[in-house]
């Protein structure tokens, strides 16, 4: 089930205590942490999910990344590279720590998602178009207010179907860095 709510203050308390974990977890790699997504935006309408961008400076080291954070307090979808932390009063023990199907996660309960977390290298075009989207987002209230309106129109209408909630809202970005990847290749 789809749920947007408005912007609460301790969403930058909940990355900052996921950072923390992450950093931790990774200390003998070299890495950047973001918080990005609605919840990285004060005054934002969001999903109470908090996204975690992690980016690691030698794409060699993606592998082993991966292979702590599939040990850690999360469970992995190997599909879409996103390791989903659970909220304290979720177990675990109820899901599988590796799923290699996405439909799983679709069924996975929103309300037990405490944060998403991506992993990839530094400077990949995953990592230039999260930092380009949520550049954007902090940038422009109209810009802001039309996502709003796009996320409130996906939410009516999928309000049962997280996934396809999901796929319209991939779709609303992925038009919009394309759009700035094409004007920028078109300037140079």
């Amino acid at each position: 089930m789809v749920e947007l709510v408005n912007y609460e203050t301790k969403w930058p308390v909940l990355y900052a205590f996921e950072k923390e974990k992450v950093t931790s977890m990774l200390k003998d790699f070299s890495i950047e942490v973001h918080h990005i997504g609605s919840t990285a935006v004060p005054n934002m309408v969001a999903s109470p999910i908090i996204d975690v961008l992690i980016g690691v400076q030698r794409s060699e080291d993606l592998k082993s990344v991966i292979e702590i954070l599939q040990n850690g307090p999360y469970v992995y979808i190997e599909e879409s590279n996103i390791f989903i932390a659970l909220k304290d009063e979720a177990s675990l023990s109820h899901y599988p720590k590796y799923i290699k199907q996405n439909d799983f996660y679709c069924q996975m309960p929103n309300h037990i998602q405490h944060a998403h977390l991506y992993v990839t290298a530094i400077n990949s075009t995953f990592w230039n178009d999260c930092l380009l989207f949520q550049d954007e987002l902090k940038r422009s209230e109209r810009f802001q207010e039309g996502y709003i309106e796009m996320k409130h129109k996906l939410a009516s209408s999928y309000w049962n179907d997280s996934s396809q909630y999901k796929e319209g809202k991939q779709a609303y970005i992925q038009s919009y860095v394309s759009s700035k990847n094409l004007q920028s290749v078109n300037t140079k």
